[in-house]
């Protein structure tokens, strides 16, 4: 589950004339403290682009399970499609109030995003409108000897970040957090990635998993019950009138 920020976070979204941004920038996590926390807290979503050969090469996770997935024209079972040379922008997003996790990728390199690029799903958490977010972005690229993902161009949050390059390694992490710490708001990921080679349907890939620690459990709305409360309670003394 995501989980829930502060009521007055939530009157402040409510209030607003339309979907405010709550957040206040990423910051890269440095210290081994830092990094282990972020590391070990639950992964609640992902978004992935992989090499994907003749299967998928976008695709959206939830808890670990895929929900959505998107093949794009033009893989082969010796390279995916994203194989050319050439850096491809993509863009993840995600919306406090609808709870909504967008992937979109720049599959026919032509500089922008078409309705054929777009991965989006809702994911069936039962969060709602109100206000549920996560703590840490856990970005990982991987790649082997000459096949490598790299990432470029990194904007997470309204904060540029990297450049990354996989330089071989199978799984390589880079930690963000909020600034001035808590729970990130509306959220807007953008970059540029390049593929230098096929390995398999996973190598070369990146993704984001949106991490929190423990499972929180949602608040209830007190004020909907005392609502509830008292239209029973009314009901009831209606009845005991009407009884006498």
């Amino acid at each position: 589950m995501l989980s829930k920020k502060s009521l007055s976070l939530l009157t402040l979204t409510v209030a607003s004339a339309g979907l405010t941004t709550l957040s206040a920038g990423s910051i890269a996590l440095t210290s081994a403290t830092d990094i282990a926390a972020a590391g070990a807290a639950t992964g609640v979503t992902e978004a992935r682009v992989r090499n994907g050969r003749t299967g998928f090469e976008a695709a959206l996770y939830s808890a670990g399970t895929k929900v959505v997935d998107r093949n794009f024209p033009g893989g082969s079972s010796s390279g995916g499609a994203l194989i050319t040379g050439d850096w491809r922008k993509f863009e993840v997003s995600y919306s406090v109030l609808t709870g909504e996790l967008t992937l979109k990728v720049d599959a026919n390199d032509d500089g922008s995003f078409g309705l054929v690029n777009t991965t989006s799903e809702t994911l069936t958490y039962d969060f709602g409108t109100d206000g549920y977010s996560f703590q840490y972005i856990d970005l990982f690229y991987r790649g082997t000897a000459g096949k490598d993902a790299k990432i470029k161009d990194l904007v997470v949050d309204g904060t540029s970040q990297g450049p990354y390059d996989s330089n071989g390694a199978n799984y390589t992490h880079a930690y963000f957090g909020r600034q001035g710490g808590g729970y990130f708001g509306d959220l807007l990921i953008t970059g540029e990635f390049d593929f230098t080679g096929s390995q398999s349907d996973e190598v070369p890939s990146f993704g984001f998993v949106f991490r929190n620690k423990g499972v929180p459990t949602p608040t209830p709305d007190t004020g909907s019950t005392l609502v509830l409360l008292g239209s029973a309670l009314a009901t009831a003394l209606l009845w005991r009138r009407q009884a006498r």
